[in-house]
């Protein structure tokens, strides 16, 4: 009897619990959802306008154009294989400064085939954030990845011979520069001399074939009160303006080697042996029978590039060619090798191709070499990787054409 009246009153509890649940299920179901919260929807506006209730006005304000006019070029290029900013200033008659300034680029020039840059018109060229300070004397500029001689000249407003002469107890190759790297930037155009304390300043003045009043009322010379007798202290820098220094006979190391004795009766016939090349260095190879002959069809040795650097003889005898690290650089046309690997005068990593026919080809900075000694090797095969060995400031192949052992213009045999 007590079980049946247990059981009972836990199946009553049951059902009462279940009521309420379900009366608190209706009772959620039958309330009114809450509205959700909205978002303020931005809107641009150029004019007076009185926003709806609720809404959050964003007032757009056009930045107002540069003082320069430099929104409306007067018009554009396609760049080709091989241009740099210089060839396009010259090419379209206007100054490389504004052609960097309107294009936003620096000193280094980084432009590949098919960009698109803008030609500036006459109004463009004027002062800019963008341009180097103005110097009233010397001052010392530091290398940065990317720079090159040309690329630093144009920042300066000044001739790359300028930048040389300036340089010449450090620059001893124009093309091979290094990060952190200190050069001299003379306020103008011409040759900075260093006094020797003897030399008074009318035969400074004579050797250089200037006025004499060109030394003495140049400002940044502080030679006010001297006079043609007068010897600067030595070690004084003195500036030339406008003058022409000489340029070194062995400013760019001939690689070059004379037949030597023991060496094969056919060395130096086209075709037949080839050697010598930088004898002495790790990557020379020594003489080496030339089996495979180029067919003096050339091509560009990397599939798009910027010209850091162009061939400029005598200052710069090939074209530093600037890419991404790594990208493959190719055989510009058949030959043999006759250099593989590193080079002691700040090329690095290096290959030499002899074609057989006059014409050798060179590709430094790499940063692998992916051929060997006397290896045939076909144009377009891979020669190594784009790199940044030995002495250099950014990523790229140093290439040059010779023939008959003196470097030509690449530009003169590919198109």
């Amino acid at each position: 009897m007590k079980r049946h009246l247990l059981g009972f009153i836990v199946l009553n509890i049951i059902v009462a619990l279940l009521t309420a649940l379900a009366a608190l299920l209706v009772w959620r179901a039958a309330r009114p959802a809450a509205a959700p919260p909205q978002q303020p929807t931005p809107v641009m506006v150029f004019a007076t306008v009185t926003p709806p209730p609720n809404v959050t006005v964003v007032v757009v304000t056009p930045a107002p154009l540069p003082p320069t006019a430099t929104a409306t070029p007067v018009a554009t290029h396609v760049v080709q294989p091989g241009e740099n900013c210089s060839t396009i200033a010259e090419a379209y008659g206007v100054a490389l400064g504004a052609l960097l300034r309107i294009n936003n680029l620096d000193g280094a020039c980084l432009i590949y085939p098919g960009d698109v840059v803008s030609i500036p018109g006459d109004d463009v060229d004027a002062p800019t954030d963008e341009e180097a300070p103005p110097r009233d004397g010397v001052i010392t500029y530091t290398v940065q990845p990317g720079d090159t001689v040309f690329g630093i000249a144009a920042y300066f407003d000044l001739r790359p011979e300028s930048l040389f002469w300036a340089n010449q107890d450090t620059l001893t190759d124009v093309h091979l520069l290094a990060i952190g790297q200190e050069l001299t930037i003379p306020p103008v155009d011409g040759v900075l001399h260093v006094a020797s304390g003897s030399e008074s300043v009318a035969e400074i003045a004579a050797q250089y074939e200037v006025a004499l009043e060109v030394i003495l009322t140049a400002a940044y010379n502080n030679l006010a009160r001297a006079d043609a007798d007068s010897r600067p202290r030595p070690g004084a820098q003195i500036m030339i303006p406008g003058a022409e220094g000489e340029v070194p006979e062995d400013l760019f190391q001939q690689a070059v080697q004379d037949a030597e004795a023991g060496a094969p009766e056919d060395a130096g016939q086209p075709g037949a042996v080839s050697g010598g090349f930088a004898p002495g260095h790790p990557g020379s190879c020594g003489w080496v029978h030339a089996s495979y002959g180029g067919t003096g069809a050339f091509q560009w040795p990397l599939p798009s590039f910027s010209v850091w650097a162009d061939f400029a003889d005598p200052w710069h005898r090939g074209i530093d060619l600037g890419g991404v690290p790594g990208t493959p650089v190719r055989a510009a046309d058949n030959g043999t090798v006759i250099f593989a690997g590193w080079n002691n005068w700040g090329y690095g990593n290096m290959v030499v191709l002899d074609h057989g026919n006059g014409f050798w080809t060179l590709y430094a900075h790499l940063d692998q070499v992916r051929l060997r000694c006397g290896q045939g090797v076909n144009g377009g095969q891979l020669v190594g990787t784009l790199g940044t060995t030995g002495s250099t400031a950014g990523p790229h192949v140093h290439f040059e054409i010779r023939q008959g052992g003196v470097p030509v213009n690449p530009h003169e045999f590919i198109h």
